[in-house]
């Protein structure tokens, strides 16, 4: 069950994020809208004029009547500005929600982004369902307080205004009587305004959090059904839902609060008008037709403030997205902005002899704070401490030792998914943090641990990393890793989908397309994490050679736990709790080092034999 506060969750509605940032969130898209706005605010000024013209020409009508002459032509007036009001509020209704489509895009736009590019470390931290909550709901927040809120500012501003003039032109008195009740009901709303903001944000943080543990769920649902964990995950789930729905409960409390604000307001203001308007018209003070006038332009005064106090709700839980998409896009980029366009850097001294350099590197991996966000110092055990190896060109390294030593991090230090704590790596001789990220790892393939796969066919995934790669190409890299059997499966193979994580493949399959994918685009370098460890002694050999063929004259590093993957190699690296403790042949090291006669004897002989 997720806890109050455990590894992965975001912040919750106490964001850091200050009201100044929040406000830049919903208001700075607005600023590339300014000739929309300024059309709408045009449209909106038609609208309250259409509107404010009908209590001047019901006053005239009544005052013509009274005095016996009839109804006349402005009867006639009366149900054109009815339908013009009618069509301007239309067309007002359809830029503003277009509008706040394009708003909500920009913000989309500008999520996706930064979350693409955020470093792999605050991954480790932050849940995904959390993000897709931050991207999809909370985005479409502000797009809700965007057409609320707009259409109070924007007609309703005009409406208000005008009626307020008009009231004061017909009678100061019954003015100050409605302002008098207006202002009451306005700073009894706005008491409780602040606690719908709190309530919405955190309701918006807790669904986020349903949504991780579910994308967690569903994520490993063959895991959990075999561990017979389908009730201890629901039951988990249900708890989260059971807490979204009790912040839920205070959020409709809150709003409770506001609801009768308007319905009251028009209740006290209509008495209280007839009232004191009626006292004002038995004692000849004010005319039918001025009372009338009035009542109208009250109705008209008090819908845009219906609509500001409804529209509490929809901007209180704006704030609060725009809290946690702050939050998001204050989180730090791999290169702390959006990658550019550069020069390619040019190879280093003695790179025409050494692909890859590791000089005393030092790692640990960034733990994380009491509040779950990421540390920006190292914490825990080292990952690595000192490594040292020199990898010629053209050459093959295999790195073994056991669980835990760090030869997985070695290959995300090189990819730059971390940064290093001391020492230097440098890749053709330059250091890796003198590259653009997208330029050091257009030189490197990589092969992950598990050979992740995504939704889609099998050209999606093969051109992941080279686009242009031709069909031809493509059917050449899955028949040097033995795909060729996929011919046989009924479409075109290369449109064959593999669905979600690549189910509709076998576990070694997954293997060879994550292989055919990295060697496809010939990387001068390429990474290999425990890449035939789904497959069985003969497909390994076949995959082995292929790979072999494939990478004539590339610089290949396999972490791997097969000896048969080891032999081979040019030299083999063992490292142990982040240490390297031997760096040699198989042969050498078989004679030298303890340890490494130990993993050959119990991880790595079976294999071989």
């Amino acid at each position: 069950m997720v806890t109050d506060r455990e590894p992965g969750a975001t912040p919750g509605p106490d964001s850091r994020a200050g009201w100044s940032r929040r406000a830049r969130i919903l208001v700075e898209p607005l600023f590339t809208h300014r000739i929309d706005l300024a059309v709408l605010a045009g449209i909106s000024l038609a609208s309250a004029a259409a509107a404010l013209a009908q209590p001047v020409v019901v006053n005239i009508i009544v005052g013509d009547v009274s005095n016996g002459q009839g109804v006349g032509p402005l009867a006639w007036l009366l149900p054109a500005l009815f339908l013009m009001g009618a069509l301007l509020r239309s067309v007002e209704e359809y830029r503003l929600q277009s509008m706040a489509e394009d708003v909500v895009l920009a913000v989309r736009r500008r999520l996706v982004e930064h979350v693409l590019r955020l470093r792999i470390a605050e991954f480790d931290q932050h849940r995904t369902g959390d993000l897709v909550a931050r991207l999809t709901a909370d985005a479409g927040a502000i797009r809700n307080a965007l057409v609320h809120g707009l259409s109070s500012a924007l007609s309703g501003t005009f409406v208000f205004v005008g009626a307020l003039i008009g009231m004061l032109i017909v009678d100061p008195l019954l003015l100050v009587v409605t302002v008098a009740v207006i202002t009451g009901a306005t700073l009894a709303v706005l008491a409780f305004a602040g606690r719908v903001s709190r309530a919405s944000a955190a309701v918006q943080s807790l669904v986020g959090r349903v949504a991780a543990m579910l994308t967690r769920s569903l994520d490993a649902l063959r895991t959990v059904r075999a561990a017979n964990a389908t009730e201890r995950e629901t039951t988990a789930l249900v708890a989260q839902c059971e807490d979204s729905h009790a912040a839920g409960l205070r959020l409709a409390r809150a709003l409770a609060l506001i609801a009768p604000a308007s319905t009251v307001t028009i209740q006290v203001c209509a008495v209280a008008i007839i009232g004191v308007g009626g006292l004002r018209v038995a004692a000849g003070q004010l005319s039918v037709a001025d009372l009338a006038t009035f009542l109208l332009l009250l109705f008209f005064l008090l819908v845009p403030l219906t609509q500001a106090f409804g529209s509490i709700s929809a901007v209180g839980t704006a704030v609060g997205a725009a809290g946690r998409i702050a939050e998001i896009l204050d989180l730090p980029l791999e290169n702390g902005r959006p990658p550019v366009q550069r020069d390619p850097v040019p190879r280093g001294p003695g790179s025409d002899d050494i692909a890859v350099a590791f000089d005393d590197v030092h790692f640990s991996y960034p733990g994380a704070m009491s509040d779950g966000q990421m540390a920006t110092r190292p914490s825990g055990p080292a990952a690595l401490c000192g490594i040292s190896f020199d990898l010629p060109r053209g050459t093959r390294l295999a790195i073994v030792g056991p669980s835990g030593a760090g030869k997985t991090t070695v290959l995300s230090l090189l990819e730059r998914f971390y940064e290093l704590d001391r020492g230097v790596i440098r890749v053709d001789g330059v250091d890796i943090r003198q590259f653009d990220h997208r330029e050091l790892r257009s030189r490197i393939g990589y092969v992950e641990q598990g050979a992740p796969v995504l939704a889609g066919t099998l050209r999606d995934n093969l051109l992941l990393a080279s686009p242009h790669m031709s069909d031809d190409e493509c059917e050449a890299a899955l028949d040097a890793v033995g795909l060729g059997a996929l011919r046989s499966r009924g479409t075109y193979w290369l449109d064959l989908d593999v669905g979600e994580r690549g189910i509709t493949l076998s576990g070694g399959e997954r293997q060879r397309l994550a292989l055919a994918r990295a060697l496809l685009g010939r990387p001068p370098i390429l990474l290999l994490d425990e890449s035939t460890s789904s497959l069985d002694s003969r497909s390994e050999k076949f995959v082995g050679r292929a790979v072999s063929r494939a990478t004539t004259g590339c610089t290949v590093i396999i972490v791997a736990h097969r000896l048969a993957t080891v032999v081979d190699s040019d030299a083999i690296l063992v490292l142990d709790e982040g240490r390297a403790v031997a760096y040699g042949t198989h042969d050498d090291l078989l004679k030298t080092t303890a340890l490494y006669r130990q993993l050959a004897e119990h991880q790595l002989i079976a294999s071989f034999a």
